[in-house]
């Protein structure tokens, strides 16, 4: 398992979050091709676990969802919140989600399962919020994408 400091992370990715969108095309690149491995049908509760400044929330309220906006960075859920891009926004850890079992049909996180230190306990998490009677899915892009 790494040692991560999350505060560290959490510090440098709040620094960031003002200008994060301009320069987030890898970003956007990855959401892409996750989007394109997602089965095509409704979401009603979305999980943007690692939201940043929200523009993964964005698309997901647009299509009508309910969704949660998780990031580690205080600041960044300020930037979501600005944009309007959720319906609740939550500071937190993805291996520590502060979210009740089966809470959501699809957990989506996009590029920040890398920053935790133990993807196990990320992807278990995840895994956890996942709803199984409303097929939950899990879709995160991180080392590699994987559904």
């Amino acid at each position: 398992m790494a040692t991560v400091n999350k505060q560290a992370i959490a510090a440098a990715f709040g620094r960031a979050a003002a200008h994060y969108e301009q320069h987030a095309d890898l970003q956007r690149q990855s959401a892409d091709v996750l989007l394109a491995m997602l089965p095509q049908r409704k979401y009603t509760h979305v999980l943007d676990a690692g939201c940043g400044p929200g523009w993964m929330s964005r698309h997901w309220r647009e299509r009508h969802a309910q969704v949660t906006a998780l990031d580690l960075s205080p600041p960044m859920l300020v930037q979501a919140r600005q944009k309007d891009a959720a319906d609740h926004y939550l500071a937190g850890d993805i291996e520590s989600l502060p979210l009740a079992t089966a809470t959501f049909d699809l957990a989506w996180s996009n590029l920040a399962v890398q920053w935790c230190g133990n993807l196990s306990t990320a992807l278990r998490e995840l895994y956890r919020g996942g709803a199984p009677r409303r097929r939950g899915r899990v879709y995160h892009a991180g080392a590699g994408i994987a559904p």
